[in-house]
């Protein structure tokens, strides 16, 4: 098994501190002999420096291209390793995506019969048509198109609804996800954003009232990201995944945004593992009862 803490000393990173999930270190991104200002979680690789001079963020993939050296530690590790530790946060992209508006949109009501995975779910169908939702006969896949903030069309992220394919989303070639908040074309119009992981954890919340709603598409979140909710929102309410990527996304929105009105919907006490997982009642009470971030922090001092 990968092991973050022996490769990140064995290319000269110092560790300072083990805080359990993540590590403090000395940046080997600048010069830094007195503090630990480097954060890495050991179990999804993703990291920050919270170093105002150096800010810099990424995931266990951009430290290797930083060392020189990812292609030989791929070669040492099975596919299913590498797609879980390097490649979890990034889209498989795929060629030739068959997919165009017109050759995958569903029409309803004849083919509600093809939707039974997110009727299952949830989902409905006023819904699906809403967010121009698609079915690619040669992907086996639903499809959903993503747009830009100037509500452009960029891709197609493909979902399979089989539990049992791997991997669970397939992207078009040059899917602009570090470029891009998912339905932020939408969202933009409010003041208040709602920001998940998922498309589907942004489609749920959007079904539940909250039209305010954007995906990063990926715990990892990046520099344009931060860019776009500094641009467009005064109060950003962090809905992550209840997982440990969940909790490194949270911190990587809360120290780019540290200007703003910043919230976090806290449910580690319950065994839900995304919005996509709740009810609209229940996202409903998630979102009016996040914490305030800041009010938290100085509540514990």
């Amino acid at each position: 098994m990968f092991n973050i803490e022996e490769y990140i000393v064995s290319h000269g990173v110092e560790v300072v501190r083990d805080d359990g999930a993540e590590l403090a270190c000395l940046c080997p991104f600048h010069k830094n002999t007195d503090s630990p200002a480097f954060y890495i979680n050991k179990n999804t690789g993703l990291w920050i420096c919270f170093n105002p001079s150096c800010a810099k963020r990424g995931s266990i993939r951009d430290l290797m291209e930083f060392f020189g050296d990812k292609k030989p530690l791929i070669k040492e590790h099975s596919l299913s390793e590498i797609q879980k530790l390097l490649t979890e946060d990034e889209p498989l992209q795929v060629e030739n995506w068959d997919a165009s508006l017109e050759s995958i949109r569903l029409k309803f009501p004849e083919d509600e019969d093809k939707c039974e995975y997110f009727i299952n779910r949830g989902f409905s169908t006023e819904t699906l048509q809403y967010f121009e939702i698609g079915f690619s006969s040669k992907r086996r896949r639903f499809v959903i198109p993503a747009r830009n903030e100037q509500s452009r069309l960029v891709g197609f992220i493909g979902r399979t609804p089989d539990a049992n394919v791997q991997p669970k989303y397939l992207y078009s070639k040059g899917f602009p996800r570090k470029d891009i908040l998912f339905n932020l074309n939408h969202a933009k119009r409010y003041d208040s954003v709602v920001v998940v992981e998922g498309s589907l954890d942004a489609i749920k919340i959007h079904q539940a009232g909250f039209s305010n709603v954007v995906a990063t598409l990926g715990a990892t979140v990046t520099a344009n990201h931060i860019s776009l909710l500094n641009k467009y929102f005064d109060e950003i309410i962090i809905f992550s995944d209840n997982d440990e990527a969940g909790q490194h996304m949270a911190q990587l929105i809360i120290s780019g945004c540290s200007g703003k009105m910043v919230k976090v919907v806290d449910y580690s006490e319950t065994e839900l593992k995304d919005p996509g997982d709740m009810g609209p009642d229940l996202i409903s009470d998630m979102i009016h009862n996040a914490q305030d971030w800041l009010a938290s922090q100085l509540s514990v001092i």
